[in-house]
């Protein structure tokens, strides 16, 4: 989903009285979205209307990071100290380098937040806290948050942002309601010729699809494909389209420079390694001859296996 529409979805919940106790969004900018989540906690806790522009004394608390009752967990810096108030807090990480970070969101972490929740909030309506990258909490951290999850106090409030859907642990997975952040999807819409609908049910398992090809060789991919061919022909059908079409748009840059200026194109174009246009020309009229097999109803794991084999 647009993450404006989203974040319109999750705070109407709230204004109806309607809302979960704990959301995952995954997203396609993480960064954004924790800015946009944060907002989300302004506008759920603000005194009057939630305006971008409002100075009341929760907005201004919000918006110089000092609300007590609103906690951002993430990977701590090497150098950085897991104190016992765990407020090391930053809204905007764009300024972080990954490699530099800790691997893990830790279960000390994750005491901390349990110790400073166990009072009713201090100036708010809501306890909030916010995981940061919670694809890296690790299974005793998340263990420690089962607790939130499983007994809701209908004033604590999680947000879970993950830009690794697969790497989430399923039991926190199963306990919140799913919202997917989309950035740039207008622009990133118009370069794949799809729906925002189309974008959401297909846009991942091709993009998965496009990885396996460039890293698997033959044999894995074949032992890999049961879960594709047991999808319907038309499902198929796109996702080979779709294919097809990242392929042209790596071809397209590479000739003709068309997309290289394009911010929201980098995740399509990195995609795929290959930058040889003979290599991508026959990938592009390999996946064409797929298409046409399976517009003629021919056996459904036949075609797939053909693309791996034929793959070069």
């Amino acid at each position: 989903m647009e993450s404006k529409k989203a974040k319109e979805t999750i705070l109407n919940s709230f204004h109806e009285n309607n809302n979960s106790h704990a959301f995952l969004i995954e997203t396609n900018n993480i960064n954004d979205c924790l800015t946009d989540v944060i907002d989300i906690a302004r506008q759920i806790e603000c005194e009057v209307d939630g305006d971008e522009h409002c100075t009341c004394k929760i907005c201004n608390l919000i918006k110089n990071n000092n609300n007590p009752d609103l906690l951002v967990l993430r990977r701590l810096d090497k150098d950085d100290k897991e104190d016992e108030k765990i407020r090391d807090i930053e809204v905007s990480t764009k300024s972080k380098k990954l490699d530099t970070l800790k691997t893990e969101i830790t279960t000390k972490q994750i005491d901390g937040l349990v110790n400073l929740f166990r009072t009713t909030p201090l100036v708010s309506k809501y306890q909030i806290y916010i995981v940061f990258e919670a694809d890296k909490l690790n299974r005793n951290a998340a263990n420690k948050l089962l607790k939130f999850l499983e007994e809701p106090n209908p004033n604590i409030i999680g947000f879970f942002i993950t830009d690794s859907f697969d790497k989430m642990i399923s039991t926190i997975v199963s306990r919140c309601e799913i919202y997917n952040f989309r950035y740039g999807t207008d622009n990133i819409l118009s370069l794949l010729d799809i729906t925002d609908k189309e974008y959401e049910k297909y846009f991942d398992q091709t993009m998965k699809l496009v990885y396996d090809l460039e890293h698997l060789k033959s044999y894995e991919l074949i032992t890999n494909s049961k879960n594709l061919s047991k999808k319907e022909r038309n499902e198929i059908l796109f996702i080979f389209k779709l294919l097809k079409r990242i392929y042209t748009i790596k071809f397209e840059n590479i000739v003709y420079n068309y997309y290289n200026n394009l911010e929201f194109s980098n995740q399509v174009l990195d995609s795929i390694s290959v930058n040889d246009i003979s290599i991508l020309s026959k990938r592009i009229l390999l996946i064409d001859e797929i298409i046409s097999d399976l517009n003629k109803n021919s056996i459904r794991d036949m075609s797939i296996n053909k693309l791996f084999i034929k793959w070069v």
